[in-house]
């Protein structure tokens, strides 16, 4: 999978922006100096992937200043085998007359059911390091964005969740409230257990898969002969109980007004030697762990989707030494790798396979 071109109006700093990106190059460059816009570029990349942003940012924050409405198009190779097939990808946000945002895959609109999963990427940025040890939120994130774009069943069983722990989380306020009865909350326990029963079991085949992956690569990258693992921290270790722990939770539910238990509330930890990595890992350490992580990620979409991703990174070099540089390089020979820098570009990287994009 490679991206050839990309549009952009009204988005970011750039009101009309057209960049072509050569499908035989396996790198492209993003070259210039702060403050142009080169995030900004990978951004729209990822948007078209994905439909949000990664910086987390508003749509509105998205669309340029003075301006209602932003879109971002791209051409597309979908299938390595044939190069001269391209697919359209379009998304769009406006704010007048009324908020819309729109998708489209060949002119034809798609919901976002549909849209996400077709254009796959992977992005590797300096504040994914965050994810690895600051709040559960960010971690359930990771999971939920790559189960997402691999599984369709995994997509439609979140979406069919979060709509019905919004709806049971307003019912435990209405019972509170003595506008319910506590049996009422039968009904939707079987419902969120139904399609919490299928993010936590997907969830657990991501990490036994990644747990296989994971070690030998921190390992070669490393040097080391630590061990590295991840576990899933969930109290619903066996699905078939869930609907039990969750009705033992009513009490508690009822007085607090939210859903104590679920995928919701799980999380992913990273084992060190036998120790989470929050409580000891050097910084070096934590890179590592996160190249191995973002290396295995690849490979996983591979598994499921038959094809390789748009690998983005940005700015990441600066964070990394040659010895890290040269493994992630390595490893992601097979994908197009969208790379933005202030810098010189990383020893590894090979002029042959290399385009320059001066912003």
């Amino acid at each position: 999978m490679k991206i050839t071109k990309l549009q952009l109006n009204s988005f970011r700093n750039y009101a009309s922006k057209e960049l072509e990106f050569d499908a035989s190059k396996t790198n492209i460059l993003i070259t210039g100096e702060n403050g142009k816009g080169k995030t900004n570029i990978l951004e729209a990349v990822y948007l078209l992937s994905v439909g949000k942003a990664f910086r987390g940012a508003h749509q509105e924050d998205l669309i340029q200043w003075g301006m209602d409405y932003f879109t971002v198009k791209g051409d597309v190779q979908t299938d390595d085998s044939h190069p001269e097939d391209l697919a359209k990808f379009e998304v769009g946000f406006s704010t007048y007359p009324r908020k819309t945002k729109t998708f489209r895959i060949n002119d034809v609109k798609k919901n976002h059911a549909e849209y996400l999963g077709e254009f796959v990427t992977v992005l590797f940025h300096p504040k994914d390091l965050n994810m690895l040890y600051l709040e559960p939120s960010l971690r359930r994130k990771y999971l939920n964005l790559l189960l997402s774009q691999t599984d369709k069943y995994y997509f439609e069983a979140l979406s069919k969740y979060t709509k019905t722990l919004k709806q049971r989380n307003a019912l435990l306020d209405e019972i509170q409230e003595g506008n319910h009865s506590r049996n009422d909350l039968e009904t939707w326990d079987e419902k969120i257990v139904e399609s919490g029963t299928v993010l936590i079991e997907k969830r657990k085949e991501l990490i036994e898969y990644l747990n296989g992956k994971l070690q030998p690569l921190y390992r070669k990258i490393s040097g080391k002969k630590e061990t590295l693992e991840i576990k899933y921290k969930t109290p619903i270790q066996d699905t078939g109980l869930y609907l039990q722990k969750l009705r033992l939770k009513h009490d508690k539910d009822i007085r607090y007004g939210t859903t104590s238990v679920g995928p919701h509330r799980d999380d992913i930890k990273f084992i060190l030697e036998g120790k989470p990595i929050e409580e000891f890992a050097s910084r070096g350490e934590f890179r590592t762990i996160l190249i191995a992580l973002k290396i295995a990620e690849i490979s996983y979409i591979k598994l499921k989707r038959k094809f390789y991703p748009v690998l983005l990174l940005d700015d990441v070099f600066s964070e990394l030494d040659e010895n890290r540089q040269f493994h992630l390089l390595k490893a992601i020979e097979s994908c197009q790798t969208i790379i933005t820098t202030t810098e010189k570009p990383p020893k590894p990287l090979e002029e042959a396979k290399t385009q320059e994009v001066k912003i």
